[in-house]
Formats: structure tokens, C-alpha cells, sequence
């Protein structure tokens, strides 16, 4: 006799959205919440690792706070929209077809949150499982 066992296990930032009799079949619910303060920071810098900024202590306590209740993903995709916008800017060196970039500054982070909040959040974030 095979005694078989399946386990199914899912993930979303967007429970809100998940048919209510879907959520039912989970007997089992793990809420991961959002990172705090000193997480979002550290987020902040792991997403910039190897690119130029000139973002402070007080930077990063200014943006940390500007994400207060995204995901460690709406937070990527904040710096990924902040790390773009120097790009964007790029001008032309006189020295040849070198190409500068200016490093990551704060201002490029609130420029970003305005893009970013317009795409990823119709309706503000949610702090607890579930909760409309």
C-alpha cells in the first residue's frame, strides 16, 4: 500500500486578490511581513551594491521611510527606477564616445517613488495578512 503525501506550497505579495475559496484549501498560513526600517535600508544598498551613489546615513533613512510598507520587491524596483534615471540623464563626454553617468543620488529615489507608486500601488500597501 503507497501512502503518497503532496505538499503545495505558495507564495504572493497580493493575497487580496486570491479567490477566497482558493485561501480556504491552505489549511496552513505563514504571514512574512514587511522588512522594517534597518531591513529596508540594508535592502537599499544590497540593490545599489556596485553602483556609484552618494547617498548618506540620512539618504537612506529619508528613502527607508518613503518605503514604509513595500516588499522587498517594491523596493527593488524602486532602486532599479532610481539607478535608471542617471542613466536616462547620460550625457556625452567631450573626450571621445565615453559616456558619463552621474552617480545615484536621494533626489533619484523620490523621483523613482513617484513612478513606482503610480505602477505597483493603485491602492496603498497592507500592513496585515489579508486585510482590504
Amino acid at each position: 500500500m503507497n501512502n503518497h503525501q503532496l505538499v503545495v506550497i505558495a507564495a504572493t505579495n497580493r493575497v487580496e486578490d486570491i479567490d477566497e475559496a482558493m485561501l480556504r484549501r491552505f489549511p496552513i498560513k505563514v504571514y512574512v511581513g514587511v522588512p522594517n526600517a534597518m531591513n529596508r535600508e540594508q535592502l537599499i544598498l544590497r540593490y545599489l551594491e556596485g553602483l556609484e551613489n552618494t547617498l548618506t546615513e540620512s539618504d537612506l533613512h529619508h528613502i527607508s521611510e518613503m518605503a514604509f510598507g513595500w516588499s522587498a520587491s517594491d523596493i527593488e524596483i524602486l532602486a532599479r527606477e532610481a539607478a535608471m534615471i542617471p542613466v536616462r540623464e547620460a550625457s556625452i563626454c567631450r573626450t571621445g564616445k565615453e559616456i558619463f553617468i552621474r552617480p545615484i543620488e536621494v533626489g533619484d529615489f523620490d523621483r523613482a517613488h513617484n513612478v513606482v507608486i503610480l505602477k505597483t500601488h493603485e491602492d496603498p500597501p497592507h500592513d496585515t495578512f489579508g486585510e482590504k
